[in-house]
């Protein structure tokens, strides 16, 4: 079985093809309608923004793993500090 996508601005064309050639199944689907999803960036911009002026700009961690947890204590950090704050 083989799968082969052709991606275009507003649809998909899916087909399924067997070994011997034959298309098995043809669809064709809408894409997702990322523009409302782009208007939330300005959002995750500010957000960003005030952890980095609160706790700080640097990670300190050398490791990937302790990178990650450093910056995911930051933002618990955070949602604490904005849940006293209310």
């Amino acid at each position: 079985m083989y799968l082969g996508i052709d991606i275009h601005k507003r649809y998909s064309q899916v087909a399924v093809m067997n070994d011997a050639g034959e298309i098995v199944e043809e669809v064709r689907v809408e894409n997702a309608n990322l523009d409302d999803r782009y208007a939330q960036r300005s959002m995750t911009e500010t957000v960003n923004s005030a952890v980095k002026r609160s706790l700080g700009y640097a990670v300190r961690a050398r490791t990937w793993y302790r990178e990650f947890r450093e910056i995911a204590l930051m933002c618990v950090v955070y949602n604490i500090k904005q849940a006293i704050k209310q």
